[in-house]
């Protein structure tokens, strides 16, 4: 074959100064696309500082927004746009919100597919993941961050809580401890992963515990934000009735920010503070302060008698309330506990002492719920030994029945609870034989 035929001319020149336009326009096009991605990155790391430091203002979420969005313009296809628009959402909406923990899973897969090498998308979506209680495939993306070398310390933090959320936390403690030895973990970061840590103890029965690790906490000055203070003020309220150090960091809460959660828990603890200087110290004039004070946070003490479950005795504020004039079988109108009087909230923890204090007080035993239900009918169903044991000798209702017809013996038997069952049956027993002895009239 000859040699390839050469242009000559102005047609060449032609060709020559076309392909040269071609290739100054993909060199453009290509400088135009790594601008582009470039200020994308730039509106995602403002995004990311305003929600690094997002406090509760509306307006930062706003900003944060705005910087997202633009993001996202510019490049639709920026990972870490997607992965602080995720993170949005669970600022937007609370990181339990289902709906936000699904959008965010869906935001950071976006993310993913334009950037499957992008590490700190999969930390995120390991923590979503967890909070969906999808362990398996949350340990399977964290294990995908490490592999691709993230740089950032929330990976071990996060691996830490999943542990936390499906072991407990006596097992994530070890894992805890050194995920806050890192060096490279900011402050804010180790304050917050430790704060985890002690209301997981809290939850799961351990509240000595978690007290521990709040003193660790607070004991640093830079770590007694409103929110840690006013948490740690209603573990010492409803799990271990410390009603003088809750009302300090109740206080202490309030004075760092004023805001209505913090109201509500500090209006709880000042009406127990009233009801041990009613009823304890039998001190009117300081009881009646306190009320007061109290009314001024929470309108009615009422509902303190629905976090009564949590409480490991029986506290004043059952008498107080009495005296007061307070029904006891009041049913709250809001909240998981609507239509349920007090006494049937007891149950679940199989709280004996402050049913049995409640019912000292002039509570009805045979008090019904949403469900037409009463009290025995569900202990005995859910097979609680010591709240049947009570409400029978108590004299609740042996015949009653639940919406779906069943007594209190016939439910403990159709759900497996055959001890509750035989203690309903031998109460009957006992009282038919009870009625056979009495004389005639």
């Amino acid at each position: 074959m000859g040699a390839p035929m050469r242009m000559h001319g102005k047609w060449g020149t032609t060709a020559a100064i076309v392909v040269l336009a071609a290739g100054i326009a993909l060199i453009a096009a290509a400088a135009l696309r790594n601008a582009d991605r470039a200020a994308a990155r730039a509106e995602a790391a403002l995004a990311a500082q305003l929600l690094d430091g997002y406090s509760g203002k509306r307006a930062d979420l706003v900003a944060a927004a705005r910087h997202i969005d633009a993001a996202l313009q510019r490049d639709p296809g920026c990972a870490a746009a997607w992965l602080e628009k995720a993170r949005w959402r669970m600022e937007d909406a609370g990181p339990l919100d289902p709906q936000a923990l699904y959008n965010a899973s869906k935001d950071l897969r976006r993310g993913l597919e334009s950037q499957p090498d992008h590490a700190d998308s999969y930390v995120l979506l390991g923590y979503v993941l967890t909070r969906q209680q999808r362990f398996d495939e949350a340990a399977s993306a964290f294990e995908t961050a490490r592999r691709l070398g993230t740089a950032g310390p929330w990976l071990d933090i996060h691996i830490a809580a999943m542990h936390l959320r499906r072991d407990g936390p006596a097992a994530a403690e070890p894992l805890y401890r050194e995920a806050l030895a890192d060096a490279r973990l900011a402050t804010s970061t180790r304050y917050y992963a430790q704060e985890q840590l002690a209301q997981a103890f809290a939850r799961n029965g351990d509240p000595q515990r978690a007290r521990v690790l709040y003193e660790e906490l607070l004991a640093h000055e830079d770590a007694r934000s409103a929110w840690a203070m006013g948490n740690y003020s209603q573990i010492l309220r409803t799990l271990l009735l410390d009603v003088k150090a809750s009302e300090m960091w109740g206080r202490r809460a309030l004075e760092k920010m004023d805001y209505g959660w913090g109201r509500d828990n500090l209006g709880r603890t000042l009406y127990l503070a009233w009801a041990e200087a009613l009823i304890v110290e039998k001190d009117e004039a300081k009881a009646a302060r306190l009320y007061a004070e109290a009314e001024q946070y929470l309108e009615s003490p009422s509902d303190l008698l629905f976090e009564m479950d949590s409480h490991p005795h029986a506290h004043p504020i059952i008498a107080a309330l009495a005296k007061r004039g307070v029904p006891l079988d009041y049913r709250a109108e809001l909240g998981r506990d609507r239509g349920t009087p007090p006494l049937m909230t007891l149950i679940h923890n199989d709280n004996v002492a402050v049913a049995a204090a409640l019912l000292d007080a002039g509570a009805n035993v045979d008090e019904t719920g949403d469900r037409k239900t009463t009290s025995l009918i569900v202990a005995a169903k859910f097979g609680k030994v010591g709240m049947t044991r009570l409400l029978l000798g108590r004299g609740a209702n042996l015949d009653a029945r639940n919406r779906e017809g069943q007594t209190a013996e016939e439910a403990a038997r159709q759900n497996g609870h055959p001890e509750t069952a035989e203690l309903v049956a031998a109460e009957r027993k006992r009282r038919i034989q009870g009625q056979q002895s009495r004389p005639p009239l």
